[in-house]
């Protein structure tokens, strides 16, 4: 009953009038918008390995959003010497998703001329959007706003641990290669030396 009593006081006379963009810009936008998208989501699909190959719409709605949240562990940007057991396989874990699914990072170079490392493919711009420039809140406000975010979405890495993961990923994919290479090369090194081994004896019988 109290809000029917004071919904004269609260009611105004006059209507909102909301100021939109015209249809027509509204329209290319978000053409523009699904079209980036598109080419994104293309783009880690290309990047996937044949047994990690999955449709756009599962990649898009079931595995990047969970995705972001793996390649955003909790690590200090320190040395990996200092770094505990949990966080090493922490960074373990990250390293090997990220060459699973096709990720790096790049360095880029933004308008004021700072350079930052970026996912490529830019798998956050796929399902995170940009939020508007908000007021800002009371200082009693601001507390329980920024609570109540970071509760519910991890922080993203700071550039150092970005660097360090960079270097960790170029390390690994290294190894890989050099232990693949090293697969290969394996089983012809006995096969040359066994049949070095037994062409000697069938010489020395013919000499006598």
């Amino acid at each position: 009953f109290a809000l029917l009593a004071c919904r004269h006081q609260l009611a105004g006379r006059r209507a909102p009038r909301l100021s939109l963009p015209p249809p027509e810009l509204r329209g290319l936008a978000l053409q523009q918008l699904q079209s980036q998208r598109a080419g994104i989501a293309k783009g880690v699909q290309t990047d996937l390995p044949p047994a990690c190959r999955i449709g756009r719409d599962c990649l898009v709605l079931d595995l990047a959003p969970c995705l972001l949240d793996i390649l955003q562990p909790s690590l200090r940007p320190v040395s990996t010497h200092l770094y505990t057991a949990k966080e090493r396989r922490d960074l373990a874990t990250l390293v090997d998703c990220m060459i699973c699914y096709g990720l790096h990072y790049t360095q880029q170079r933004l308008p004021d001329g700072q350079m930052q490392f970026a996912l490529e493919p830019p798998l956050d711009q796929l399902v995170r959007f940009s939020e508007p420039p908000a007021a800002a809140p009371p200082a009693a406000t601001t507390t329980t706003s920024t609570t109540s975010t970071s509760a519910g979405r991890r922080p993203p890495l700071s550039g150092a641990v970005k660097q360090l993961v960079a270097r960790e990923l170029q390390a690994e994919r290294l190894r890989r290669a050099d232990a693949a290479a090293a697969a290969r090369l394996g089983p012809s090194a006995p096969t040359s030396a066994s049949t070095t081994g037994a062409s000697a004896p069938a010489k020395s019988t013919s000499t006598p």
